[in-house]
């Protein structure tokens, strides 16, 4: 097997995760905090090919979200068979994934991982402070 992520299945972890907890509720309003995406992590040059960099970083950002995930249990609201798939899917990504952290060839690759880094430890920060609420 070829090392590299498969498109299909971030594709669909994507979806997953989009649908996985239905809208935004309106009771939870009064709650949202806006944690910025570090645009920079995914940055490209235009390329078709995910460049390497790029590629790390995806795989970082699915290490991060597994960890989330793993910190406490989730809101029941949530489709739990939705939440099964995304969290099975994340794994797989990750252990299939995993050559490609052998060598770092590129030189923005430490910026993005910073970048993703401060971004989820902000999530966890969120969670924490709101003892994982559904909102």
């Amino acid at each position: 097997m070829p090392c590299q992520l498969q498109g299909q299945l971030v594709r669909i972890t994507h979806n997953l995760l989009r649908d996985m907890g239905g809208n935004f509720p309106l009771e939870c309003l009064q709650e949202n905090v806006f944690v910025a995406f570090p645009a920079t992590a995914f940055a490209s040059s235009g390329a078709p090919q995910l460049s390497s960099s790029g590629a790390k970083a995806i795989y970082e950002t699915l290490k991060n979200i597994d960890i989330l995930f793993e910190a406490d249990d989730p809101p029941t609201q949530w489709d739990q068979q939705k939440l099964e798939n995304f969290q099975n899917i994340v794994y797989r990504q990750i252990e299939e994934s995993k050559c490609m952290m052998g060598s770092v060839d590129t030189s923005d690759y430490l910026i993005r991982t910073e970048g993703l880094n401060t971004y989820f430890g902000n999530i966890a920060a969120v969670l924490k402070e709101k003892n994982f609420s559904y909102c």
